[in-house]
């Protein structure tokens, strides 16, 4: 679906890190954007 709707417009390479096992137990930094910057 993602590519007919978007057209591959909005594609991007993946940020992961091909060596890392992502179902492993660690700590992960998160970054939440508002509009406006507003406080929630």
């Amino acid at each position: 679906m993602g590519d007919e709707y978007f057209k591959n417009k909005f594609r991007i390479a993946t940020t992961r890190l091909g060596h890392w096992n992502y179902a492993d137990e660690g700590f992960y930094y998160v970054t939440i954007c508002t509009k406006d910057r507003r406080c929630c």
